[in-house]
């Protein structure tokens, strides 16, 4: 029994350090054939976060430097929708997230 567990958690790192290896534009070749559901959303809003990101940043060099919330809540949505990962993500958790992401830099 413990070596099974140990043998699928080799596994799983396995097809996690291969996937994290991905150029972010060979992401969208994934399917869910490629990895379990949990996976391939996650994989799905990281590379939706990484967009959002891209936006903000392309928005600061033209100039632009408030956003609104709603605004990029939205943009976030329907990317994910776009690529069928259609989930409801909390606003407040994105802020956050946002926050996070810019105040490492």
């Amino acid at each position: 029994m413990k070596n099974q567990r140990s043998k699928k958690r080799e596994l799983n790192k396995e097809e996690g350090q291969r996937i994290s290896k991905l150029h972010p534009l060979e992401i969208p070749k994934l399917t869910e054939k490629d990895c379990t559901v949990d996976r391939f959303s996650s994989i799905v809003k990281a590379k939706s976060f990484v967009e959002l990101i891209s936006h903000i940043e392309e928005g600061i060099e033209n100039g632009q430097f408030i956003f609104k919330l709603s605004e990029l809540h939205t943009l976030y949505v329907n990317r994910l929708k776009s690529l069928q990962c259609g989930q409801q993500i909390n606003k407040t958790r994105l802020k956050q997230h946002l926050l996070t992401h810019f105040s490492q830099r």
